[in-house]
């Protein structure tokens, strides 16, 4: 059997095959896995993955604008 490495915990364990499309996963952490969809794989709809979407949005939004303000600003420079 060859030799993994688990994607959760960095262990090395032994799998008699890998799951196509799925990270490998010993057996402890496949044992905490959450019971609903595939196993190692998030929830999709959680509501933490929504917030982690907020906040990266709002990360962008304020860097655009920061790049923004600071073209406006260096064109008025560039004009005076």
């Amino acid at each position: 059997m060859p030799q993994v490495t688990c994607s959760r915990c960095f262990a090395v364990f032994e799998a008699e095959h890998g799951r196509p499309g799925l990270a490998p996963l010993c057996p402890a952490c496949a044992a905490r896995a959450p019971s609903a969809g595939l196993p190692g794989a998030p929830a999709s709809g959680t509501g933490s993955h929504r917030i982690r979407r907020r906040r990266r949005r709002g990360a962008l939004l304020a860097g655009a604008a920061v790049t923004i303000l600071a073209a406006a600003a260096a064109a008025a420079l560039a004009l005076r």
